[in-house]
């Protein structure tokens, strides 16, 4: 059975997304991992079985704040103003994570081009802009949270500006 170590996971998540963000995806390896953590390649692999799935931990970690992050901001605005909060949390998180979105082997794992993860993504980022619809006393198609959700994503990977986005958004809430 393997050996569990106090705050190794953490510690392998940490070291992991600091050498991604400095030295872009294929300069972050499960060998490099271990070695600056103090540990043995096979403890990086008894928490986690591949390097997409360390990297895929920690990207999750940073979305799930981000979430957090739009989600408060969102509590305080009109719906306009969430489309412009939640454009701007999703070009901040595709920024961070430029060097693995790009990367073509990264783009080949699973983790990264599964459709129930982005489903998911779809729907977090449906449930803020639906709940400031509601706050907001909006009346709206159940389809409308869902396709501005989408087109957020699918404009913000195109890297459109807001300003040329938000005409067309505006006159969709």
């Amino acid at each position: 059975m393997p050996k569990i170590l106090d705050d190794a996971r953490d510690n392998l998540i940490r070291v992991a997304r600091k050498q991604a963000l400095t030295n872009g995806y294929p300069g972050m390896t499960i060998r490099s991992v271990a070695m600056e953590c103090g540990y043995s390649v096979g403890t990086v692999y008894n928490y986690f079985r591949s390097k997409d799935l360390l990297v895929a931990a920690f990207m999750l970690e940073d979305w799930n704040r981000e979430v957090e992050d739009m989600t408060a901001k969102c509590a305080e605005v009109s719906p306009a103003e969430a489309l412009k909060v939640i454009y701007d949390g999703l070009g901040h998180y595709s920024k961070l994570y430029a060097s693995v979105f790009e990367d073509r082997t990264a783009q080949k794992s699973h983790a990264l081009n599964n459709r129930s993860y982005h489903m998911r993504l779809l729907a977090q980022i449906a449930d803020i802009i639906e709940d400031a619809l509601k706050r907001n006393g909006y009346t709206y198609s159940k389809l409308l949270p869902g396709f501005l959700a989408e087109s957020l994503l699918m404009w913000e990977m195109r890297k459109c500006s807001y300003e040329d986005l938000s005409e067309i958004l505006n006159k969709l809430i």
